[in-house]
């Protein structure tokens, strides 16, 4: 007998929404259009901490061979370097060193999750994992389901992974320059949920104020051939 479907993203993204509402100082809002393909699903905020989440039915579905399409260079190397460039944007990680080892590079945090579902069991749990690790195991054929980075879902290591505001607009205009895009545009507003359970608005004129998403269709690029090796 075939098999019912348990879960979808959509799913996902509402089971994700009832988990804001019920954590502590916690922000969500959903992008869409342009701004959704170029960067994220959504935008948080915890505190004075900020990062973007995807969204993703499993780890193991097309989803996720369609955002390695969104990379100028979609090797395995190229996206180790890309995760490498943005982790010394938000100095998680120093590039002084020739060489840096996988294991270092994969611990090294970034504001960017994928947060998707494990249906599994009985009941629907979520998984959060780090955005490019994801990716770099998706194209060395690495089961997700099967390596350390699938981890169970934690507000603390989310919140840990969020950077400063200073640093996140860094890490926007940084990841902007890697992938295969030239401008951010399309942006009608975004509708959040907040950890006291009220549902917000955020209009067009302070989204784009607020994440400067006008001015960084030209930004500076970051040191693509920094000269390190993994």
């Amino acid at each position: 007998m075939e098999q019912v479907e348990k879960h979808w993203e959509k799913t996902i993204e509402w089971v994700f929404a009832v988990k804001v509402s019920q954590a502590t100082n916690a922000t969500f809002a959903p992008l869409a259009a342009a701004t959704e393909t170029n960067l994220a699903d959504a935008f948080g905020r915890f505190g004075e901490k900020f990062g973007i989440v995807e969204f993703k039915k499993d780890l193991d579905a097309g989803g996720i061979r369609r955002e390695i399409a969104k990379f100028k260079n979609q090797s395995p190397k190229g996206l180790m370097e890309a995760k490498a460039t943005l982790c010394s944007v938000v100095e998680t990680l120093e590039l002084d060193s020739p060489s840096i080892s996988f294991s270092t590079l994969l611990e090294a945090k970034l504001p960017h999750l994928i947060i998707s579902g494990d249906g599994s069991g009985a009941d629907l749990e979520l998984v959060q994992s780090d955005f490019f690790n994801v990716l770099i195991a998706k194209t060395q054929g690495v089961s997700n389901k099967k390596s350390p980075l699938y981890a169970g879902f934690d507000w603390e290591r989310i919140q840990d992974a969020f950077v400063s505001w200073e640093k996140f607009y860094k890490y926007l205009v940084a990841l902007f320059v890697l992938k295969n895009t030239t401008t951010v545009s399309g942006i009608s507003g975004a509708v959040g949920i907040t950890s006291e359970g009220r549902v917000s608005v955020l209009p067009l004129s302070s989204l784009s104020k607020a994440l400067a998403l006008n001015n960084i269709s030209k930004p500076t690029p970051p040191n693509e051939s920094s000269g390190f090796t993994i």
